[in-house]
């Protein structure tokens, strides 16, 4: 566990005077640049010790796919203070149903904003329970409803198949929002990772549902050839300190191999990478987006696409928020009790969507 002091230093973030819109939050107590959070660098020198990679390189028919789902995720903590009510619901979504589950505080209080968002894991794992106390914090904090979906996973359900339940989903949002007891003008979506991809595909594809807020967390929006994609990272676009150098490479090197063994299984057919459903950054009709939180970690093969991104949006006229976590990874959202990042996020997420 951490300090009250050292999640206190990640409140005094500073403001990029060439991006106003752009908020450093720098590693409690440490004056260095270019290196690791200390959380991070331990737990990397201890897979850098096993060998822990992943490999993209295996054939599809002989991947361990369970294997591979029952890595991702971790240990978290719940530290929310107040009853948080949960309740779970199944969806029917064409002709399926999809599991949802909903987080709100137990009080009587109607009308609220509500917030619909997915969970991470490249497109092939990841669950809801993962990350469910993040989510009941982000309920405490925000006030807000939140919904989450178990939206189905490559490869047994590839492109577009997940797209589709999270639009089902958020139209069944907006249709019951008298039942449901929501404000119908103050619904959001958001996700991380691979969740903030099928978040940002929907709200650019959902002309009829009027979204108030996008909040992504490190989400894969580029899927293309260039840097910050899947395929390739570019060292000189991360400041590296020497020290950290070996644990900096493993570490990126070992979320782009898990990044490109999910693109291939969500993206099996002759669909261009390209194409704004899978790569939304590609997306012409930006300008349509609503306000947009972004928080991404500096040390992340997807960082330099998401940064390119919310500069494009800035461009189009849209109010963003991008907050960078130095000396972080991909994955953090899941250590809740663990890294106080994850907690100041969350506490992020929260005044945006207040």
């Amino acid at each position: 566990m951490y300090s009250k002091e050292e999640l206190a230093d990640l409140q005094a973030a500073a403001v990029d005077e060439s991006r106003k819109y752009l908020f450093l939050k720098r590693i409690p107590q440490e004056t260095r640049k270019g290196v690791l959070d200390p959380r991070v660098l331990k737990n990397v020198q201890e897979k850098m010790k096993k060998k822990v990679i992943y490999d993209n390189s295996t054939d599809i028919e002989n991947l361990d796919l369970m294997k591979n789902r029952l890595s991702m995720g971790g240990e978290n903590t719940d530290l929310t203070s107040t009853a948080i009510l949960i309740q779970h619901k199944l969806i029917q979504v064409t002709d399926h149903y999809v599991a949802v589950t909903i987080y709100q505080k137990e009080d009587k209080q109607t009308k609220r904003a509500a917030l619909l968002f997915m969970h991470g894991g490249g497109y092939f794992g990841g669950s809801v329970k993962a990350i469910e106390n993040q989510l009941k914090l982000l309920a405490e904090k925000s006030n807000a409803v939140i919904f989450s979906a178990e939206y189905r996973l490559a490869p047994e359900n590839p492109f577009p198949k997940a797209i589709e339940d999270v639009s089902g989903v958020l139209g069944w949002i907006q249709k019951n929002a008298l039942e449901l007891a929501i404000d119908e003008d103050k619904i959001s979506i958001g996700g991380e990772s691979a969740g903030g991809n099928l978040a940002a595909v929907c709200a650019l594809e959902s002309t009829d549902i009027k979204l108030d807020k996008l909040l992504l967390v490190y989400p894969g929006l580029k899927l293309g050839d260039d840097q910050g994609s899947f395929s390739q990272w570019v060292a000189e676009n991360f400041q590296i300190n020497p020290d950290h150098k070996e644990e900096i490479y493993f570490r990126i090197h070992r979320f782009k191999n898990l990044s490109s063994l999910a693109g291939r299984l969500y993206v099996q057919s002759e669909e261009e990478v390209n194409d704004p459903r899978i790569s939304p950054f590609f997306s012409k009709n930006l300008q349509t987006l609503p306000d947009t939180f972004i928080a991404v970690p500096e040390y992340d093969i997807l960082t330099p696409a998401n940064e390119q991104f919310a500069e494009l949006l800035v461009q189009k006229g849209i109010k963003v928020k991008l907050v960078k976590y130095l000396g972080m990874d991909h994955g953090f959202f899941d250590r809740l009790g663990e890294a106080p990042q994850t907690e100041d996020l969350i506490n992020e997420l929260a005044l945006f969507l207040q």
